[in-house]
């Protein structure tokens, strides 16, 4: 996984102004993708697709005491690995339909608590669009995408940078802050929790931070702590598929809860989560008779409301 934040200087991602010349940019592989009979992307937001002359208007309006030299918006880039992109499965509509969900639910939610200002991801004015190629690339797995993020919340009432260089502070004028380091180790996080995605430990953000900088003994370190943590990971993964097949859940079944299934037997509901330590865990809802009778009783009376409706040609 690779996270950048930018915006500012004199490019593609100057934020002083309008967005209307990212926006046009953002576009640039659409024409191309209907020429091969292809699908091209739209803009999505957190609540659905929206077009591009609309993002333009959004975001421009939200500017209330911005001043003339202030940031308006930044961009948000999120690239998936290949190992990633290959355990999303082999589909591109699959894959873009994940990452979605991704960006709605996990992503833009971890940029939003990162604030330290009691944010949700619905709280922030944000426009996203994935690519599937790269400019000047010849790789095959190219899936990224970009969000277009406004300085303003969605009510215009605050101010938010992810380039301030506050770190929660507690009093003063600004209050909260944003820290680049946990914003991107909060996302990898989400992701392997949301995909149940076993994160080798050269693929952690951090192993790769400390890599880079790591002096000939150092990296000898590392390089041991590596293979000693993937090691690990696969005895206990096999331990924990070991577990589930004594407990009769067969290959079909662990496969279902594998891609976020739920699977009922005997009067309990079982899912498969993963841990923040990277390890899977079993976890099962027992199902009580009063519970699945309320259920029936429930789904009896929505059903009942929506007859009642139909007869007097309303709809919900």
């Amino acid at each position: 996984m690779h996270l950048k934040i930018q915006g500012g200087g004199d490019g593609k991602y100057s934020n002083q102004g309008s967005c209307s010349s990212l926006v046009s940019y953002l576009e640039h592989e659409d024409l191309e993708r209907i020429k091969q009979g292809l699908k091209a992307e739209p803009f999505f937001n957190h609540s659905g697709e929206v077009s591009g002359n609309t993002i333009i208007s959004e975001i421009d309006n939200n500017k209330k005491k911005l001043c003339k030299n202030d940031s308006k918006f930044f961009m948000i880039t999120f690239s998936p690995s290949k190992e990633e992109q290959k355990h999303l499965g082999l589909k591109e509509e699959n894959k873009s339909e994940k990452i979605k969900d991704y960006v709605r639910k996990e992503l833009m939610q971890q940029y939003a608590e990162n604030f330290n200002k009691g944010l949700n991801a619905e709280d922030l004015m944000y426009f996203a669009k994935i690519h599937h190629e790269r400019i000047k690339s010849a790789n095959d797995e190219n899936l990224h995408v970009h969000i277009l993020v406004s300085r303003k919340t969605l009510d215009g009432r605050l101010k938010i940078s992810p380039q301030t260089n506050h770190r929660n502070t507690k009093s003063g004028a600004v209050k909260g802050g944003f820290v680049r380091i946990d914003f991107y180790k909060n996302a990898e996080m989400a992701f392997d929790r949301k995909f149940l995605y076993l994160r080798k430990k050269e693929e952690h953000f951090d192993y790769k931070k400390q890599y880079k900088i790591a002096k000939p003994d150092e990296l000898k370190l590392l390089i041991e702590s590596k293979l000693l943590y993937n090691q690990k990971q696969s005895e206990q993964h096999l331990s924990f598929f070991n577990l589930l097949k004594e407990q009769d859940f067969d290959s079909d079944l662990i496969d279902h809860m594998l891609k976020g299934g739920r699977v009922q037997k005997d009067q309990s509901i079982y899912s498969i989560a993963l841990t923040n330590e990277g390890q899977f865990q079993l976890q099962s809802i027992k199902r009580t008779l009063d519970s699945l009778k309320q259920n029936l009783e429930i789904t009896n009376e929505e059903e009942s409301l929506r007859s009642n409706r139909r007869k007097r040609g309303r709809s919900w």
